[in-house]
């Protein structure tokens, strides 16, 4: 009889060991192993089972480790592949808290970048620093290896001084383990994996930790590198578009230079010819400019012809444009408006300029410009340098008169 109950006690430690099994299977890596066997052969089949759910955890932990590395691959930002880690490896991973933070570009101060879960009363947000003169910190990235703390209260004890860890006192964490953050031997930061209770790491933890924390240095440097290439091409566009308004603009004034201003004229032309519209030319010269070098200097003369171009650029409208044509001499291309109009617009401007004098060194200069409007007469279609002599045709007619005046006259 007691052989026989032996037999039965081995058949149900035998049924308990099948049952775990048909979990393992299914995929089901969170059962508690049966207990001990009260036989040889069920102790044998636990230390099976537990082999059996140890490589199942690694390998599903393995898996979790490459699908990190395939969100880099696919260009997943460092915020999202953090969120990721921190809901992914918590069935496999002891923590509470995952966070993340970087070295400055000097290495003089370690910024937080990213933490969850963050509640109200979270001391290290995203932006908090510190620094990195004397942190305990430094050995970790020499050694490249993780440190496990398992008691913040006795680590406090002894390092009085850690503003940190009195932080992350306080937020309730009790033990951490921390992981370099490094790429091609180039320092990058830190990975917090934190928890609520006193000794929950071991160092079988840090292998599969420095795995996780390998795949995020990756990401970071190449973020890096792509933040660095962005930048690159950011100025060198911004240098292209430099380059490009030097070519068409004046140093002086601003505005357009001759051979932009003569473009825009010439395109107008252009369409004027096709779709019937009109186009005017203001041709515009600063009276007496000889004596405002000669009197004040060119640098005073240099201050007439910016204030005059800022002048004129004020007062138009948004589908006129200014020039500077030569000297003290500028263009206004005016198109798609009836002669009066641009008569009108002309006065504007020349009274404009009159009542406004310049300042110029410690006193105010009044300055007075006189104005040759050239205008396309009514299905005359002039070329550009036809509308250009017209114009000039009216400047002399102004300057002839007494100057600080408009003058137009009509191409033939």
């Amino acid at each position: 009889m007691a052989k026989s109950a032996k037999s039965t006690v081995a058949r149900g430690d035998l049924q308990a060991y099948r049952e775990a099994l048909l979990k393992l299977a299914a995929g089901d890596l969170e059962f508690e192993l049966p207990a001990h066997g009260s036989n040889d052969e069920a102790r044998w089949c636990r230390e099976l089972l537990e082999l059996a759910l140890a490589q199942a955890r690694a390998l599903r932990e393995a898996r979790q480790v490459l699908h990190i590395a395939d969100l880099a691959v696919e260009g997943l930002s460092l915020e999202d592949t953090l969120e990721h880690i921190y809901k992914g490896f918590r069935d496999s991973i002891p923590y509470d808290r995952l966070g993340c933070a970087l070295l400055s570009d000097d290495g003089s101060r370690v910024v937080a970048r990213w933490a969850k879960p963050l509640g109200p009363d979270s001391l290290i947000r995203q932006g908090f620093s510190a620094s990195m003169a004397g942190s305990s910190l430094r050995s970790i990235l020499l050694t490249g290896q993780p440190r496990i703390l398992n008691d913040l209260e006795a680590y406090l004890a002894e390092h009085p001084d850690s503003v940190t860890t009195r932080l992350v006192l306080e937020e309730g964490i009790r033990s951490s383990l921390t992981c370099p953050l490094i790429a091609q031997g180039k320092h990058l930061g830190f990975l917090f994996f934190s928890s609520w209770q006193k000794a929950t790491y071991q160092s079988v933890h840090q292998e599969i930790f420095m795995r996780i924390a390998t795949q995020i240095s990756w990401l970071i440097e190449r973020s890096r590198l792509h933040d660095r290439l962005e930048m690159v091409n950011q100025r060198l566009v911004q240098a292209q578009s430099e380059l490009e308004r030097q070519a068409t603009h004046d140093a002086l004034t601003g505005i357009y230079n001759r051979r932009a201003i003569l473009e825009t004229l010439r395109a107008q032309l252009g369409r004027l010819g096709r779709d019937g519209e009109n186009c005017s030319a203001l041709m515009i010269d600063v009276d007496h400019f000889k004596r405002v070098n000669d009197d004040l200097g060119h640098q005073a003369g240099d201050a007439v012809l910016q204030a005059i171009a800022a002048s004129l650029a004020r007062h138009l409208r948004a589908e006129d444009t200014v020039g500077r044509y030569g000297g003290e001499e500028f263009l206004i291309v005016v198109g798609a408006t009836r002669p009066e109009t641009v008569l009108a617009l002309a006065e504007r401007l020349r009274r404009a300029i009159e009542e406004r004098p310049v300042p110029v060194g410690n006193e105010l200069r009044q300055v007075t410009v006189s104005i040759g409007v050239g205008l396309a007469a009514p299905g005359a279609y002039p070329d550009t340098a036809g509308l250009i002599r017209c114009a000039d045709r009216a400047l002399y007619q102004a300057k002839a008169a007494g100057r600080n005046r408009v003058c137009h006259c009509s191409t033939d």
